[in-house]
């Protein structure tokens, strides 16, 4: 069985040999590729770790939510108090959105400049 995720901080110590291994190989067979003696392969696969924002999603529908720009609203990262991204086993945690009931139906909740509101 074949299991697929995303790759976290955790992860490096096993991708980056795997990386070292494929371009020493590769670029045997492809002289355009110039190896450094000394390539830091770890710090080269940490930087290469994405961070994907939670997209806020219509309670009511499932759908994205867009801004009046167009624009794909996303959960803000969580910050600690020294204002370094809070993470929990090398992930990013994004904040909450608050939601509340209007009418019997749930809807995401906006402050009065229409900004849609997340858990602190």
């Amino acid at each position: 069985m074949y299991h697929q995720r995303l790759a976290n901080l955790k992860d490096v110590t096993a991708i980056a040999p795997l990386w070292e291994t494929f371009l020493k190989e590769r670029s045997h067979h492809d002289p355009s590729i110039l190896l450094k003696s000394n390539f830091d392969y770890q710090s080269y696969v940490k930087r290469q770790l994405p961070i994907y924002p939670t997209p806020l999603r219509n309670p009511q529908t499932q759908e994205l939510v867009f801004n009046e720009l167009g624009e794909l609203v996303t959960c803000p990262v969580v910050f600690d108090e020294f204002g370094k991204v809070t993470e929990k086993q090398g992930i990013p945690i994004f904040k909450k959105p608050i939601y509340e009931m209007i009418q019997g139906k749930l809807r995401l909740k906006r402050d009065n400049q229409g900004n849609y509101l997340f858990e602190e």
